[in-house]
């Protein structure tokens, strides 16, 4: 099934404004915005991997000036 772009930028924008809404506290006094950081995302089961594209999205969101790069695709098998 493939999904408008419009329709998921919504979808992104209302969860992150859920979420996320005015930013976290903590993360504003304690992480400086220029500081550079990498994350993985990691699995607990095996399975198939579903929404790849959608989390790429989100974090394009948050910080446009992102890298992200994708190891794996929709209907990939991981473990």
């Amino acid at each position: 099934m493939k999904l408008e772009k419009k329709y998921i930028q919504e979808l992104i924008a209302t969860a992150l404004k859920e979420d996320v809404g005015e930013g976290d506290i903590t993360t504003f006094f304690c992480i400086s915005p220029r500081k550079r950081t990498r994350a993985t995302i990691f699995v607990k089961e095996p399975g198939v991997l579903c929404g790849i594209e959608i989390a790429r999205a989100v974090f394009l969101r948050v910080d446009p000036s992102l890298r992200f790069r994708r190891l794996k695709r929709d209907g990939d098998r991981i473990k």
